[in-house]
């Protein structure tokens, strides 16, 4: 069974409550601070083409209120959009991301964006990229920054770039090089990808993933999550952040993949955990993988849930 994300209706420049952000280039230049403050009930749209990898849009999440929400969406090719909040709130407000329209109401393409969130928010994340329009040529950069812990007040660059974080095989011209790169946070989000290439990115919590179309990696992170591949020869991508929370413990998790085919489907581990892993079950549905380094150990259960056997895992 497919796992089913709720729609998010699209944004237009004119619909209530919409604001135009400008990138953080510009904003400093108007005297503005750098990460632009949203509050729940606003919507962000972003429309200028002058986002990049090294000029992103910022955006604050300025209410720690759980009951509310805020709309963001990338109407421009290469966009580069960045979301932080309030490192310490709890409480943190719903995020819907989704597409942008024109006046008229068409839906306008996100080629090559990137819509990220800092690893620490805990507000719920809702992504829907049903009807995105890809552009043949106009892929995401794999060298733009993750967000990682970045706030209003500094910008982390800890954790490196896309290409830093994705499978050591992929290039920008890979077969499945991602038209669009989505990064989720720290609560139970829900995410659908596009009909295209995606590089999805949950981040902790248990969430529910469904990449749709197209050649997609999926990272899942720190929780037992629920990951629908979809169609496309796509890839189950593991790195040391399943196996262990940010303060370091063991997680323990169960990942449950629903439509798994082994004739183009892949489980991929990072390289650097072929040394720090053993594996149990491969030639079965049920796969155990365990990262030996911390202590205690750290055990994931990664299921099939439709029988279809895993006969291999790739450390890439």
């Amino acid at each position: 069974m497919s796992a089913v994300i709720p729609p998010v209706p699209p944004i237009a420049p004119d619909s209530p409550g919409a604001v135009i952000i400008n990138p953080i280039n510009e904003r400093s230049a108007d005297g503005e601070t750098s990460a632009a403050p949203i509050g729940t009930g606003q919507k962000a749209i972003i429309t200028t083409p002058e986002s990049s990898s090294d000029n992103p849009v910022a955006l604050n999440i300025t209410d720690n209120v759980s009951d509310g929400s805020v709309e963001v969406a990338a109407a421009t090719e290469r966009a580069n959009v960045a979301i932080v909040g309030n490192p310490e709130a709890d409480n943190a407000a719903r995020i819907l991301i989704g597409l942008g329209t024109n006046d008229e109401g068409a839906i306008q393409s996100n080629a090559g964006s990137t819509v990220q969130t800092a690893d620490y928010y805990k507000g719920e994340i809702i992504v829907n990229y049903d009807n995105a329009i890809p552009v043949p040529g106009v892929k995401v950069d794999l060298n733009t920054q993750t967000v990682g812990n970045t706030t209003a007040e500094f910008r982390d660059t800890s954790q490196g770039t896309i290409a830093d974080n994705a499978p050591g095989n992929l290039t920008p011209d890979a077969p499945n090089a991602p038209d669009f790169y989505i990064q989720t946070a720290a609560a139970n989000d829900e995410i659908l990808g596009s009909a295209a290439n995606d590089f999805i990115r949950a981040g902790a919590g248990d969430d529910i993933v469904n990449g749709g179309d197209g050649n997609d990696i999926i990272r899942a992170g720190t929780g037992s999550d629920e990951v629908t591949l979809g169609p496309g020869a796509d890839s189950y991508y593991l790195t040391f952040d399943q196996f262990l929370t940010p303060d370091g413990a063991a997680t323990n998790t169960t990942d449950i993949i629903t439509d798994f085919n082994p004739a183009e489907d892949s489980i991929q581990l990072a390289a650097s955990l072929e040394v720090e892993t053993s594996i149990t079950g491969l030639g079965s549905s049920e796969v155990t993988i365990t990262y030996n380094t911390s202590d205690p150990v750290s055990t994931l259960l990664l299921v099939s849930q439709n029988g279809a056997v895993i006969n291999e895992v790739q450390f890439v």
